[in-house]
């Protein structure tokens, strides 16, 4: 396999419930890399993907929902160079809370706020959540989204 065919990305989705105004995170079984984190739903792009197919994969293989008509916004893109690698955060808004179907590289979901999120999260939730210009572009999706519902 060529280098140029290894994964150069993933995507990650905080899934926000409109009536509930709580957020999905699940817990990364032991079997999977960063064992017992809580996470959010998503992962690597595939070759011939882009990152909105990759998300929406994801999303169905790790909690089995199909959420591709759902409203959602992009809310942050990290970039790193050697290796090149791009992470994309997706803020993905459904009507209400549903119960996850979790696969092998889960073991425990939650919808909390994000001033009650479980710890301890990953790596890549601690950045999302730092990110002011991320934090910026969820609340006016929240804003627009809770005024349409």
């Amino acid at each position: 396999m060529k280098i140029d065919e290894l994964s150069q990305g993933a995507s990650k989705a905080l899934i926000w419930s409109r009536l509930d105004d709580t957020y999905l995170f699940i817990l990364r079984s032991d079997l999977s890399k960063h064992p017992l984190q809580w996470d959010l739903p998503g992962g690597h792009v595939d070759p011939g993907e882009n990152h909105r197919q990759a998300l929406y994969r994801e999303i169905v293989e790790e909690i089995g929902a199909d959420l591709q008509e759902e409203p959602s916004i992009l809310l942050s893109e990290t970039v790193t160079e050697e290796p090149r690698f791009v992470m994309r955060n997706y803020a993905i808004c459904v009507p209400k809370e549903f119960e996850p179907v979790l696969n092998w590289e889960h073991v425990e979901w939650q919808w909390k706020p994000l001033d009650q999120m479980p710890q301890p999260t990953t790596f890549s939730v601690d950045m999302l959540m730092s990110n002011d210009h991320a934090a910026e572009r969820l609340k006016g999706f929240i804003n627009k989204h809770r005024k349409a519902g």
